[in-house]
């Protein structure tokens, strides 16, 4: 885990709340309503942007139709597109794998 101090410390309200500052959910493409995901690990509780498996190759599939549409080096677009499309379909296996399970 890559740790970084920011300084900014904050108050539980009654209800269990801390407000993450504007800066950080800009700075970490935080966006209203977003998922996120608690992870306690060695006395720190931590929240992750949640990314369901089946979003993830969503967002593979839009990042290809990104540089397709970006890219002028058509070989390029194509060793990226392949590799990119090899990850979503690793995504697909994994995540089958354990709804077998």
């Amino acid at each position: 885990m890559n740790e970084k101090n920011t300084g900014i410390i904050r108050k539980l309200d009654n209800l269990g709340r801390v407000v993450i500052p504007a800066e950080i959910r800009r700075s970490q493409g935080l966006v209203e309503n977003q998922p996120m995901e608690i992870i306690i690990n060695d006395g720190m509780i931590c929240f992750k942007k949640y990314i369901a498996d089946n979003d993830f190759c969503g967002m593979i599939m839009d990042l290809m139709q990104v540089i397709s549409n970006r890219a002028e080096n058509p070989k390029l677009v194509n060793h990226v597109n392949i590799k990119l499309k090899e990850a979503a379909d690793m995504v697909r296996y994994f995540a089958g794998k354990e709804e077998q399970e």
